[in-house]
């Protein structure tokens, strides 16, 4: 074999050499889940998405308020999970702001098997208060439908 093919084979086995590395990183290191600090408002937020995912309407009702939860059925919040498609959730940022923690989310939704894909993201702010030494979820996030409070007037 002359010099220059031996470059060559040289050069060509280097480069399957680095493709390999990269497939074997790209699988070794994938979609890894964060797993947050029990006790912190983030880890309620994941554990709320898990429910959801899991279908299970009375542990995400449990991370709600107890003004929330007397707002929400779980029956309500059965019927909401009930058709929920794939969705991965990502955590873009958390602030704190007059006692309520904000955590900013991104819901990226499947769009089913179209090659194409028919998905969408979306952002969600999520507000949390303490209640009991617990974080608990001040408002009904996606995809939980609680009814609004009632608006209380004072007649004059």
């Amino acid at each position: 074999m002359s010099a220059s093919a031996r470059w060559l084979v040289g050069i060509a086995v280097a480069i399957a050499a680095i493709v390999v590395a990269s497939v074997v990183v790209a699988l070794t290191l994938g979609d890894t889940e964060t797993v947050f600090d029990p006790g912190t408002p983030e880890a309620t937020v994941q554990a709320y998405f898990r429910a959801i995912q899991d279908g299970d309407a009375e542990a995400s009702a449990a991370l709600f308020t107890a003004e929330l939860q007397g707002r929400c059925s779980t029956e309500e919040l059965r019927r909401s999970y009930q058709h929920q498609e794939d969705f991965s959730v990502r955590i873009r940022d958390t602030t704190v702001r007059m006692g309520v923690t904000e955590i900013d989310v991104r819901i990226a939704i499947s769009g089913g098997d179209s090659p194409f894909g028919n998905g969408y993201d979306m952002d969600q702010l999520i507000l949390l208060v303490q209640e009991d030494g617990e974080w608990r979820i001040m408002e009904s996030p996606w995809p939980s439908y609680c009814p609004p409070a009632p608006v209380q007037r004072s007649i004059e």
